[in-house]
């Protein structure tokens, strides 16, 4: 009899890694039921650089791998950018830097 995964009781939006990164990081997040995602990679100026997810993931662990690119998909100035999450009700802002 196949046993059944175990979801996570609750949303979680864990801290980049690595970080400080060049030129790839990960973010790994749970969600206990399936809902919409958003995930936006902002800069010091509050300013929208890029939209990593918009869209509605199903219950369970996630990884997300991204590669440091803008909208346009230049890459990231060296600095500090923030990742910000959310997921139903739940948000989360993490901070992370670029080193070139």
């Amino acid at each position: 009899m196949a046993e059944n995964p175990v979801l996570p009781e609750q949303f979680d939006f864990s801290q980049n890694y690595p970080n400080p990164f060049n030129p790839n990081t990960r973010f790994e997040f749970s969600l206990p039921i399936s809902t919409h995602v958003k995930l936006d990679i902002i800069n010091v100026l509050g300013q929208k650089v890029t939209e990593l997810i918009n869209e509605q993931y199903e219950a369970g662990k996630h990884i997300i791998e991204w590669n440091g690119h803008n909208e346009s998909g230049g890459d990231l100035a060296s600095g500090v950018y923030f990742a910000q999450f959310s997921a139903g009700s739940y948000h989360e802002t993490r901070k992370m830097v670029v080193v070139k």
